[in-house]
């Protein structure tokens, strides 16, 4: 499959920048600078044992399809 640059479009959206603890989780928020990719990661303590969740908010879609070919060989 060959793919143009322009072929995808991908977006993410930040999240809120909060950086608290309450109810016994731990959340933060990282956005990277260059690309602008968020994560978000909390932590909870349940059952004598750490779990961590990470979010992200995030989209893709063909934009122009004539840009990708399949090529068989």
């Amino acid at each position: 499959m060959v793919i143009h640059r322009d072929c995808i479009g991908f977006a993410m959206a930040p999240l809120l920048e909060t950086e608290q603890f309450s109810g016994g989780s731990l959340q933060a928020t990282a956005v990277d600078e260059d690309s602008g990719l968020a994560l978000r990661l909390e932590v909870t303590r349940q059952y004598k044992q750490y779990q961590w969740a990470f979010d992200a908010l995030y989209g893709g879609a063909v934009i122009r399809p004539e840009l990708a070919a399949f090529i068989a060989g």
